[in-house]
């Protein structure tokens, strides 16, 4: 098996992004990479996915780990001009997005695992939470700047 390799060869690519411009949080969308693989590692050792609920949740995670390095990557290479946002803006709505992917992605997969019946006593140092939790220095600065923005793209008429 691959034991995650596919989800951690993608933190590698936002931890290299992230070493040349981490404005748009793609060290916060690493962390939640590399969570969602130690989870799957971890569904797949003991069979987790055997209990559909499980599958589903995991699909769930999948998902906001994926938006998060998508959106991390594109709001630096690739700002979209479809919306009334500057590229700043797109990287502070994304840092948001990292660092709520994150944190979903530690606490609900640890939760689901464990109520599961996961075998690893360490899977939640494996997620590394405290390096998630770190993270979220600055959420509400970012939130309240974004806030601003939207007011400013949405004026209430």
């Amino acid at each position: 098996k691959t034991k995650g390799a596919y989800y951690n060869d993608w933190a590698a690519q936002l931890e290299t992004l992230a070493r040349t411009n981490n404005n748009s949080g793609a060290a916060t969308a690493a962390l939640a990479m590399r969570a969602i693989a130690n989870l799957l590692e971890r569904a797949r050792i003991d069979r987790l996915t055997r209990n559909q609920h499980i599958l589903f949740r995991l699909g769930e995670l999948i998902a906001f780990a994926e938006t998060a390095a998508v959106f991390a990557d594109r709001a630096i290479n690739d700002p979209s001009d479809a919306l009334p946002f500057s590229p700043e803006t797109l990287q502070v709505m994304s840092r948001i997005h990292a660092r709520d992917a994150a944190l979903k992605i530690a606490a609900d997969g640890l939760r689901w695992a464990i109520g599961a019946g996961q075998s690893d006593p360490n899977l939640a140092g494996s997620l590394n939470l405290p390096a998630i939790y770190a993270a979220q220095a600055g959420l509400l600065e970012d939130m309240d700047f974004v806030g601003k923005k939207l007011v400013e793209a949405f004026p209430a008429e």
